[in-house]
């Protein structure tokens, strides 16, 4: 299975994601010629996210939807063929596994991967509309400190939006209760260079949605989880109150 879902049966009309939920590889692709220890690294998932998608989801009572394989085996947020698709080298790292792959290869992790993924995630969404309430897709990551070679960065959060700032725009009002945390609005990435999955399912369906990311420091132990989970839960959940949030809106 390429996906796991939690909560599907909630009745809130409210979606989580994870596009980088898990560091798997299949048994015979042997971690893209990596060790085990660089498979875990940043380049290979998304550290904590998935540990704070799945407090969110307690939290909220709301599904979500993790993913299961590496980005390095093929990436859940980038459009399948693009350069960082299946990238062959990440943050100063050569991916081994990765090069000189045939177009039947990409395709068929895409077919062993992203899709199933983008399809439940489709799935999930259908369920939760309700009438003409639309729901609200909230997708989560994490970043990691510092890139080799570069400073520290200074968010403990990151808003990740592009044409449709309804919900970035409630998160950064409720933000301001939290004087102490550091909150980069499209930083350390913006939504208008990397969105494939809000584009695709938030975006072109003119649902609510937003991109969240967490430094990776910060939960990489279950007590960081618990602290950083807690704080985005409240604001989230004061956010989320907004009844216009759950309408169809073009961009």
């Amino acid at each position: 299975m390429a996906y796991t879902l939690l909560r599907p049966d909630s009745k809130r009309p409210i979606v989580l994601c994870c596009d980088h939920a898990g560091y798997a590889v299949p048994e015979e692709l042997a971690n893209l010629g990596l060790s085990d220890q660089q498979l875990k690294q940043h380049i290979g998932w998304d550290i904590g996210a998935a540990d704070v998608t799945s407090y969110i989801s307690q939290a909220l009572d709301v599904t979500a939807v993790f993913s299961k394989y590496s980005r390095l085996y093929i990436d859940c947020n980038r459009p399948p063929a693009s350069l960082g698709s299946i990238p062959e080298q990440s943050d100063n790292i050569i991916i081994p596994g990765n090069a000189n792959l045939s177009p039947e290869d990409k395709i068929g992790r895409a077919e062993r991967s992203l899709w199933p993924y983008h399809q439940a995630l489709s799935a999930a969404l259908a369920r939760h509309w309700q009438g003409d309430i639309a729901p609200v897709l909230i997708s989560i990551h994490s970043f990691t400190p510092a890139l080799q070679g570069e400073s520290l960065r200074p968010w403990q959060y990151g808003l990740i939006s592009g044409h449709d700032r309804r919900l970035a725009d409630g998160i950064i009002a409720q933000f301001r209760r939290y004087p102490e945390i550091c909150l980069g609005d499209n930083l350390p990435y913006s939504g208008f260079d990397v969105s494939y999955t809000l584009n695709g399912h938030g975006l072109s369906s003119g649902i609510a949605h937003i991109g969240i990311e967490i430094r990776q420091d910060l939960i990489d132990t279950a007590e960081g989880v618990a602290h950083y989970g807690a704080v985005l839960a409240d604001v989230l959940q004061c956010a989320l109150e907004d009844g216009s949030l759950y309408r169809v809106q073009y961009h």
